[in-house]
Formats: structure tokens, sequence, C-alpha cells
């Protein structure tokens, strides 16, 4: 469309949409690998801007929204949700993925990933209180740090919100509260 654009003459109108159509191939009918159906939708296209739990639940609502209209498009959406899911800390996203897509979720994978998650927050935690007791306020905020990530990856955004603002008390730069202010916005 844009070629037809720059061979237009200056002032023309420009050309309509049926003949930008004509000349480039037809789109309307092509499918992809994605399960994009009779629209060309690119599913791995579009979900490549998002990462973490933003991608896994984007993925979700693709395969709310093609529920009814594109079964392939749903499938591939849930199946790289699960896939996604299944690579984080997040046990209640991996579940909701799996009641999404009517399957049982693994209650081993479930179990372990918990236990895997709490022993990383308990020696975060034994390590945060090392720093308090030493009072060494860079080592306190990046224990802070440390621990609202966890909270993030695991999904609980409350509690990573109170580590960061936590953590921001002990900010000496503006560079360091920039940072916390970022980590903020983001749980």
């Amino acid at each position: 469309f844009l070629l037809a654009m720059e061979d237009a003459a200056p002032g023309a109108a420009p050309p309509s949409a049926s003949a930008a159509a004509a000349q480039q191939p037809s789109q309307a009918n092509t499918t992809n690998h994605s399960g994009g159906g009779e629209l060309g939708f690119d599913l791995d296209t579009y979900i490549s801007a998002y990462t973490g739990h933003a991608k896994i639940t984007r993925l979700l609502w693709v395969a709310e929204q093609s529920a009814a209209n594109d079964a392939l498009l749903r499938q591939e959406a849930l199946r790289i949700a699960l896939d996604e899911s299944k690579r984080g800390e997040n046990t209640d996203l991996y579940a909701a993925v799996c009641k999404e897509a009517n399957i049982e979720p693994d209650a081993a994978f479930i179990a372990s990933t918990d236990a895997r998650a709490a022993a990383r927050l308990e020696r975060l935690m034994n390590e945060l209180q090392i720093a308090r007791n030493n009072l060494i306020k860079e080592s306190i905020r990046m224990g802070y740090s440390d621990v609202g990530r966890h909270h993030e990856a695991c999904g609980d955004f409350d509690k990573a919100l109170k580590a960061y603002t936590r953590g921001r008390d002990y900010c000496t730069t503006s560079r360091q509260v920039a940072s916390i202010g970022v980590d903020i916005v983001r749980a």
C-alpha cells in the first residue's frame, strides 16, 4: 500500500484498499503454524512482545477471545501458556491455565515448585536479616529488592510491593530510588 502511495502522483487520491490488496499477495486466506485460522493472526509475533506473567495472562486472554471463533488458535494459546507457566514459580497462574485448558494440574509440579519457592524465600529472608543486623544500607536495600523479585515471580504482587517499598527507605542514590520506583511500578 505504501509503495502504491509513493508511485502515485503528488496530490492524487490514494489508491483504494482493494487496489493495494491486489498488488500484494493475498494474506486473507493464509494460515500459519500458530493457528491463525482465516484471519492470518500470528500468535508467535503477537506474544513475543510480552514476558513472564503478562505473557501468560495475554495468552489466556487470546484463548478466551478465540474460544468460539478459532479452536486451533485457542488450543495453541493454551499450549504456549501452559509451557510458559511451567517455567516459572507462579503455581496459582499454572493452576488457572490448567483450569482454562480443562486439564488436571500436575500436583507433583505444584508441590515441588512451592517447596523450592519456600526454601528460596527462607534463604532470602535469612540474608536480609543478616544485612539488617549488620546495618549495611546497601545490603538491606538489595535484600528487600531480592525478596520483592521473589514474591513477584511467585505471583504475590502485594508482598512484592511491600518489600520494594520497604527497600526504598535504604536507597542512598537517586539511581537506586529510580530502580526501586521501576520495581514498584512493575509489581
